[in-house]
């Protein structure tokens, strides 16, 4: 026998199941902390670079491409 026969057969158990299920549920749900703004921590990498005189096209090559090649290979980032 599975729990769709026995509530069909007695109605009142199917209501007291879902009476238990519901109370259950809210205490559990008014026990459960949840901060509306938590501290989360994302981890950001910021580098700003500066050659005066330097073609966008060098800076790239020869800074911007390094630069990028080294930071790829930290983990986590």
């Amino acid at each position: 026998m599975n729990v769709s026969e026995v509530s069909i057969k007695n109605p009142v158990f199917a209501w007291m199941l879902m009476a238990a299920l519901m109370l259950f549920g809210w205490i559990g749900f008014s026990r459960m902390g949840v901060s509306l703004t938590p501290d989360v921590d994302f981890p950001v990498v910021t580098v700003s670079l500066a050659w005066e005189g330097a073609a966008p096209e060098i800076m790239e090559t020869e800074v911007v491409d390094v630069i990028e090649d080294a930071i790829t290979t930290v983990q986590g980032v």
